[in-house]
């Protein structure tokens, strides 16, 4: 599980922030009157590539939804989000093969847009359930966050299904609010209230929904640039990083830390207390990238056992199942029939 953010690290992508001010402008609100208070202008943001911390994020809602006079604004900018705003992610989701693959992708890349809300994925014999825990106190702009997350998930699943998804359902850990006929108004699904965490569930008929622009080509390309983006962000200092991009690029046999310390211009004394000063170790870089990896190619491929052990430069499958056990206690096998109910879907690479 990832750790936390806190209010000063980055947690929302400044496209996000750039297509709810996009979203106000179309009501009506001044842009320089929506970003007052957060120490950005509309040209700052749009030239902006760092992502933005959460109190910055906060000011803009509360702008917004003042300036708007709409209580029920995270809902109502939920259901307008276009794929093209959310990036690597967006992309990926909407060539999904089907409904299932899709919540599966929204789930593992969500955090390269936000941090605000960490995506959890139940597999269930009769659903799936999508569990977005909050990891930050979002205060008094939690109801938006909490609206606009399941609003963005369920546009994006729509989107892969070509139709309304009446059949799925929303639980939100709330009260119904005094805006709440506007949840059934906005939302496809059936709506619930009083849950002790936000829940999208989603039937197994609808995950079998094929997606109407399923690309494999495509998305397994756009998978893999956002592989690197996740390799990224869960590097602890800059050492880490480029260790973790060289690691993700090369397909075994991976090289000693001997070999990594030459390709880096270093002695292994030194790259060791460099990554010993960023809180790992090499050892933990490079079996943080073959986990990765080797969940990556079994739920996104129907590449063989064996296959996959080469590509992740093990000595035979063997190698390679022991230590799956060690990561997920499980075989490998078990784990892509477990993760993969409609693996027969799954197209060639």
């Amino acid at each position: 599980m990832s750790v936390a953010p806190s209010r000063h690290e980055w947690v929302f992508h400044p496209a996000v922030l750039r297509s709810l001010c996009v979203h106000i402008r179309r009501r009506g609100v001044s842009l320089a009157d929506a970003l007052a208070g957060t120490g950005m202008t509309w040209q700052k943001l749009l030239r902006e590539k760092r992502s933005v911390a959460f109190d910055p994020m906060r000011t803009l809602i509360l702008n917004a939804q003042q300036l708007t006079g709409c209580p029920w604004l995270g809902l109502e900018w939920g259901v307008s989000v276009e794929a093209a705003t959310q990036g690597l992610t967006g992309a990926a989701i909407v060539v999904s093969r089907d409904v299932s693959q899709a919540l599966e992708t929204a789930a593992r890349y969500h955090p390269l847009r936000s941090r605000s809300v960490e995506y959890q994925l139940a597999v269930r014999e009769d659903r799936s359930t999508l569990i977005m825990r909050e990891v930050l106190d979002l205060r008094d702009i939690r109801t938006f966050i909490l609206e606009a997350n399941a609003a963005i998930v369920e546009r994006f699943l729509t989107t892969v299904a070509g139709e309304p998804l009446v059949e799925i359902e929303y639980r939100f850990p709330y009260a119904p609010p005094a805006w709440a006929p506007e949840y059934s108004r906005l939302l496809a699904g059936k709506v619930h209230f009083g849950a002790a965490q936000l829940e999208l569930r989603v039937p197994r008929k609808i995950l079998r929904l094929p997606g109407v622009v399923a690309l494999a080509s495509d998305r397994s390309g756009l998978a893999l640039l956002a592989e690197r983006e996740l390799a990224l962000l869960r590097s602890s200092g800059d050492l880490s990083r480029q260790i973790r991009l060289r690691l993700f690029e090369k397909q075994g046999p991976y090289p000693s830390v001997q070999a990594m310390a030459q390709q880096l211009n270093m002695s292994p004394r030194t790259l060791h207390r460099k990554l010993r000063q960023e809180g790992t170790t090499y050892q933990t870089l490079l079996d943080d990238a073959r986990r990765e990896l080797a969940e990556w190619y079994l739920l996104m491929t129907r590449e063989p056992i064996e296959a996959i052990a080469e590509r992740l430069g093990y000595a035979d499958a063997s190698s390679f199942s022991r230590t799956f056990r060690r990561w997920f206690a499980t075989a490998p096998g078990r784990f892509r029939d477990d993760r993969r109910d409609t693996q027969d879907m799954i197209p060639e690479r």
